[in-house]
């Protein structure tokens, strides 16, 4: 569909929205998470999720720790009200929850979600199968993956995608344009994870108190590089759809396949598929071409 550039004349509360959605955010995680690391307990990350629905609660503590963290994800929905409220008041909420429940668009674009989160899970899984760096998977049954990918997508994918597309995709492209605009999306995106991405680099980190500062510098510049090739695939789907559902499952979808067919998976193979995003943006730009990938327009 064509992109509309529809922004109002109002300017925009794009530094109130980055500001709130960071504050929310990360006054959920941080306590969340430094209490729960310090008293032993377990978290609901989408590492573990399988097993924390497994054994339950262990204390009246750990349910509200376990409420605080799950909270943290709706920083982007919340600030994403607040500046829209700022910005254009109800009319202006009104079109966004048009765009966040607007399901129904050309099939192709469900496929082509599914398509990519596919080859950003499946290429890693084959490669780990050939290099003997996969064992096993994670064995849980069906009715718990259909929990679980439920569960992304009310929590990651409601939490977040209302903000980063449904409000600042748009703004950021009718001010920048173009690719600086997924840049800038990319980076505001990767930086509001750095507080859950520290913890879970030093939680995994055994007897290495000299390579820790390396260690986490490689796990951010990682994981910032990731996102953003991820931004350009999810700017690729917005600008055609203008549609945040589809931003919403395609968030629950790449948060739990790579999870299930990845777990188990040698640390080594993380880094395939921290490039893996830049791999498909590099195949769909070459068969789109620069001037339909990933798009452009304030789809509004």
């Amino acid at each position: 569909m064509n992109s509309e550039h529809s922004l109002e004349n109002r300017p925009d509360k794009l530094v109130v929205f980055v500001v709130l959605a960071y504050g929310i955010t990360w006054l959920c995680w941080i306590p969340a998470l430094v209490i729960a690391d310090r008293e032993g307990y377990t978290l609901p990350t989408i590492a573990n999720l399988g097993q924390g629905l497994g054994s339950g609660f262990s204390s009246p503590r750990q349910v509200l720790l376990t409420l605080l963290f799950s909270l943290a994800v709706y920083g982007p929905l919340a600030a994403a009200l607040a500046a829209t409220w700022l910005e254009s008041g109800i009319t202006g909420l009104g079109k966004l929850f048009a765009r966040v429940t607007r399901w129904r668009i050309p099939a192709k674009w469900y496929a082509a979600a599914v398509g990519v989160v596919l080859m950003l899970s499946l290429v890693p899984r084959v490669a780990g199968e050939l290099l003997g760096m996969v064992s096993g998977g994670a064995g849980w049954p069906l009715h718990l993956l259909l929990g679980i990918l439920l569960w992304q997508m009310l929590t990651s994918g409601l939490g977040e995608e209302p903000g980063w597309r449904g409000y600042a995709l748009p703004r950021l492209q009718a001010r920048l344009g173009g690719e600086k605009a997924i840049w800038a999306l990319g980076l505001i995106w990767a930086g509001w994870h750095y507080p859950f991405t520290i913890y879970e680099t030093l939680s995994h980190l055994v007897d290495v108190p000299a390579g820790t500062a390396i260690t986490l510098v490689m796990a951010l510049a990682g994981q910032t590089i990731s996102l953003v090739g991820m931004t350009y695939l999810y700017a690729w789907l917005y600008n055609n759809t203008g549609s945040v559902f589809l931003a919403i499952l395609f968030h629950g979808l790449s948060n739990f396949l790579p999870a299930v067919l990845l777990a188990g998976a040698a640390p080594g193979l993380t880094v395939m598929t921290a490039v893996m995003p830049w791999m498909v943006v590099f195949i769909l730009e070459k068969v789109y071409g620069k001037e339909k990938f990933p798009g452009s327009g304030a789809v509004l």
